[in-house]
């Protein structure tokens, strides 16, 4: 994969797989594929995120309060601030939704260059919390 319409594609021809009954479709792709945005503004934007996420963002809540991992929802925006600011990002699962199956978890954020960091946290998850049952979807598959 290359660029945003490669995945689109992809999706399109894998609908059965890659577009689930309870997601079935593709508008954020769609919507970013169809942007026109300019190199110029695309490296302001790019600056400005990354002002964000690292300088007022993590780097001030690491700095501020003597911790050197964030801990949040895994489908809230820890994820974009990791990506945005460069650092790494690890999920742990928790369980599944009682009325989908779809499931949900945690995301540890932690400094640049700090994924050993993550290891440490993911494997005292995975001591501390009992085996989880694999995804309906892997289930049905086998």
């Amino acid at each position: 994969m290359r660029t945003i319409t490669d995945i689109i594609e992809f999706n399109k021809e894998h609908a059965d797989k890659e577009l689930p009954p309870h997601h079935p479709r593709q508008d954020t792709f769609i919507k970013c594929e169809n942007q026109n945005v300019s190199a110029t503004e695309y490296d302001r934007l790019f600056a400005y995120m990354r002002k964000v996420a690292r300088d007022l963002g993590v780097e001030r809540v690491f700095q501020t309060h003597g911790v050197n991992v964030i801990i949040g929802p895994a489908d809230g925006f820890i994820s974009t601030m990791a990506t945005s600011g460069g650092y790494p990002v690890a999920a742990m699962p928790l369980s599944y939704l009682d009325f989908n199956g779809r499931p949900f978890g945690l995301a540890a954020l932690a400094g640049r260059h700090q994924e050993a960091l993550l290891v440490q946290l993911m494997s005292a998850w995975e001591a501390t919390f009992p085996a989880r049952k694999p995804p309906q979807a892997l289930i049905e598959e086998s």
